[in-house]
């Protein structure tokens, strides 16, 4: 999916590609049922906002986000006893990624 978003993408302007990706999210989150493209839309926004090496702006900060040098990206999170879903063992810690199929 994040592939397709960029190739979809290229050649925009910056501020093309912010309205494409707003309004691509805007959709998804329409959509009835699970809303899959969204979640991991909006992961892969975190990843990025909060990073201050990826989005120097630190826009995301003044929206209650913790913005540091490491990000999202490097959090980990308990995925409970649904750990064989994602790899690990239940209980156990995962970093949340975007870019795993």
């Amino acid at each position: 999916m994040l592939k397709t978003v960029r190739e979809q993408a290229a050649g925009l302007t910056k501020d093309q590609r912010n309205a494409f990706v707003a309004a691509l999210f805007q959709q998804d989150f329409l959509m009835k049922g699970v809303k899959l493209d969204a979640q991991v839309l909006a992961t892969a926004l975190s990843v990025y906002a909060t990073n201050a090496t990826l989005d120097s702006s630190m826009v995301a900060a003044h929206y209650g986000f913790t913005v540091s040098s490491t990000g999202l990206g490097t959090d980990t999170v308990n995925v409970g006893s649904n750990g064989e879903a994602f790899g690990p063992r239940g209980n156990s810690g995962k970093r949340p990624s975007a870019g795993e199929p």
